[in-house]
């Protein structure tokens, strides 16, 4: 059956924000920084401010609401996400930049329009409604919903389907989980193993950076000269492009120079190209270092905030060269760059399932959907 989006509704709520908290019967609210991609809401850092009652009671959220992000966005990330409350017999509202949209649960499951609206997301049809102020992207929710026509099945198949989905996102974030815990559990052993770099409970011996390392920022690379494949190209936040002849030819690490990510850590054991958004290490002055041990050493030395600058954070090479690095014995760091390597063929298995995954996911998706 054929239906305009706003049809499926049988209200539109828009969000509050309401006053200052007060400590005192303060009310939780949704933001779109508590938006996943995923249609998934995140309750991490929930704020709380102080909301009339009467409000509360008209606009508080019920199990099965869809919000949807009014007002927000960016180049990458359209206005338009929508996610799914799944709390029961709790207090939340949502914020003025967000509306919650309640389902005619005559006509349609809410999750299964949330799916079939996160694929409207993704097919970029939340971008013909938005218009763009300021830094700041608006969604013109009104003309979105009277507009947008989507096909619904039976109420039965809705269900088939949104069981199917359900038993997919399961997986995908069983498997997005088991690689976070991988990564704290490498965290932990190096903890473990060496102790914290800066407390240096262990007393290993420290150097600063200039009498151990070169360091060297990259080359700007022209926009003629980046591919979609061949040599890596590093910039401030990792791989940025390709290109086809590398610059560096030996194992090296790569700090983020600019930017808001600047100062994360990457390490390259192949040919390479580095961009002038981010530093390398161009000469070890003493063979005392594993390359993936001392990776995570820079990781925990948290360069970011030692970083220069307000609206254009940045490291320099000085940031680098003053800081303390520890020395532990050598076979200690081959330990436990032998137990990462382990971890990282476990994680590589792990993402070969995630990908198989998200093919599935975005096949069943377009098949349900299109």
């Amino acid at each position: 059956m054929k239906v305009k989006l706003g049809e499926v509704f049988e209200n539109v709520i828009n969000g509050d924000w309401g006053d200052e908290p007060t400590g005192n019967n303060d009310v939780a609210i949704i933001r779109t920084t508590n938006f996943t991609n995923d249609g998934i809401i995140n309750y991490n850092n929930v704020v709380y401010r102080q909301i009339k009652k009467d409000i509360v009671l008209k606009k508080k959220l019920i199990y099965g609401d869809i919000i949807i992000e009014k007002s927000g966005g960016s180049d990458n990330f359209p206005v338009g996400r929508v996610v799914y409350y799944d709390k029961i017999d709790e207090i939340y509202l949502c914020n003025n930049f967000t509306s919650i949209l309640r389902t005619n649960k005559e006509l349609v499951v809410s999750k299964y329009l949330l799916y079939l609206m996160l694929n409207l997301y993704k097919k970029g049809i939340t971008t013909k409604f938005q218009t763009k102020t300021t830094g700041i992207r608006n969604l013109q929710l009104t003309s979105y919903l009277a507009n947008t026509e989507i096909t619904i099945h039976d109420i039965q198949i809705q269900k088939e389907i949104v069981s199917i989905l359900d038993k997919v996102t399961s997986l995908i974030s069983m498997r997005k989980e088991q690689l976070e815990k991988l990564d704290i559990l490498v965290k932990s052993k190096f903890i473990e193993m060496f102790g914290d770099p800066v407390l240096n409970p262990k007393c290993w011996e420290k150097k600063k950076g200039n009498k151990l390392f070169n360091f060297t920022n990259g080359r700007f690379l022209s926009s003629s000269h980046r591919t979609q494949s061949g040599v890596p190209v590093f910039g401030g936040n990792g791989i940025a492009w390709y290109t086809n002849e590398p610059f560096i030819f030996f194992p090296t690490i790569i700090i983020g120079r600019v930017g808001e990510n600047c100062g994360n850590i990457h390490y390259s054991t192949e040919s390479i190209w580095v961009t002038d958004n981010a530093i390398y290490i161009s000469k070890f002055l003493h063979n005392i270092f594993n390359l993936i041990y001392l990776s995570y050493e820079m990781n925990l030395l948290n360069f970011r905030s030692k970083a220069e600058g307000g609206g254009q954070p940045k490291i320099t090479q000085k940031i680098l060269n003053d800081c303390d690095y520890r020395i532990p014995p050598l076979d200690l760091q081959n330990q436990f760059a032998e137990f990462v390597e382990q971890v990282e063929q476990n994680k590589e298995n792990i993402k070969s399932s995630l990908n198989q995954l998200e093919t599935l996911y975005n096949a069943l998706m377009q098949e349900y959907f299109e």
